[in-house]
């Protein structure tokens, strides 16, 4: 292979865009996406149950939590809450979700939040396509690699939602989800950006060496 200084300058240019391409090509495919979602733990909505749960942060960034459930259950039980439409006809009032909990979240002996959620009159949610449904409680922000610890407590009898079985979830938030995945997309943009102008200026600068040649052999012979 042969050494830089033997490589005739013009070529530098084009060349070091090509080497900086493949860098940000690589690290935008290949570097490892960090898991989103810090928590996914059922829950039992029955009056009085309560657990305490321990997760991580992998972000620093807002992040959103809820009780996610089965979409498809959850719009047959109660399509007044799952559907934005149907919830606003007259024959849904009073027809809300089930769901009332305590909850308060800690980083060691610091509380961060608390909040008592209650689902009455909350109609629509956060859509996982046609696969999931979550209620959002509320969004907090927090710290990425910080350990957390969450409280939740049942308050309200939310058993008839067992079938569309409930988790608790912490995940961020979806803007910060469209945001790390738009900067991904920039970095591949750029990496072919480099590369095209990289290869574009390689044969301009090989035409031109042809082109040179060409008319020196041609001075010369006359």
């Amino acid at each position: 292979m042969p050494s830089l200084s033997k490589i005739p300058h013009l070529f530098w240019p084009p060349l070091l865009l090509l080497m900086l391409a493949v860098p940000i090509a690589l690290a935008a495919v290949f570097v490892a996406k960090r898991e989103t979602r810090a928590l996914l733990a059922p829950m039992d909505l029955r009056p009085g149950f309560a657990r305490t749960l321990e997760f991580k942060a992998a972000y620093d960034e807002r992040y959103e939590i809820g009780l996610e459930m089965d979409q498809q259950v959850a719009r047959r039980l109660f399509p007044c809450v799952i559907d934005p439409l149907a919830g606003s006809r007259s024959g849904c009032a009073g027809k809300d979700m089930p769901v009332e909990l305590s909850l308060s979240l800690m980083s060691g002996e610091t509380e961060l939040w608390r909040e008592v959620y209650s689902a009455k009159g909350v109609r629509g949610g956060r859509y996982g396509g046609r696969e999931t449904y979550t209620l959002i409680f509320d969004y907090v922000r927090l710290a990425r690699g910080r350990d957390y610890k969450i409280t939740v407590q049942s308050l309200h009898d939310g058993s008839s939602l067992a079938s569309a079985h409930p988790h608790l979830v912490v995940d961020v938030d979806a803007l910060a989800k469209k945001s790390e995945d738009g900067m991904r997309s920039l970095a591949m943009l750029a990496a072919v950006a480099l590369a095209l102008i990289g290869a574009l200026w390689m044969s301009i600068v090989f035409a031109w060496r042809a082109w040179s040649g060409r008319r020196r052999a041609k001075l010369s012979s006359t």
